[in-house]
């Protein structure tokens, strides 16, 4: 399987029921915690497109998460708190 940009749409892929379906445990653990590092550690913005991939992947994994998947929810969380932080700073700074 070779990745060709010219087939992939500039947004990516939609998250779609019948995709997730395909996707095993570990796929989806696998993508959730792709999906955490590009916006945690790369600090890539978390556009309407992660954010759906976030939530999709959240809601496919089986319950109960793994203790990697909670600390990682909880690191998307402190990481939305601290970005909505900077927004608060920058716009009062004005």
């Amino acid at each position: 399987l070779i990745y060709n940009p010219s087939t992939t749409p500039p947004t990516g892929h939609a998250p779609t029921t019948s995709l997730l379906l395909q996707l095993d445990q570990v796929l989806t653990r696998t993508l959730f915690h792709h999906h955490v590092d590009y916006l945690c550690e790369w600090k890539c913005p978390l556009t309407p497109s992660r954010s759906r991939w976030i939530y999709a992947c959240l809601a496919r994994m089986e319950k109960p998460w793994h203790r990697e998947e909670c600390c990682a929810v909880r690191r998307v969380l402190r990481e939305c708190c601290e970005r909505r932080w900077e927004l608060k700073m920058t716009t009062a700074t004005e």
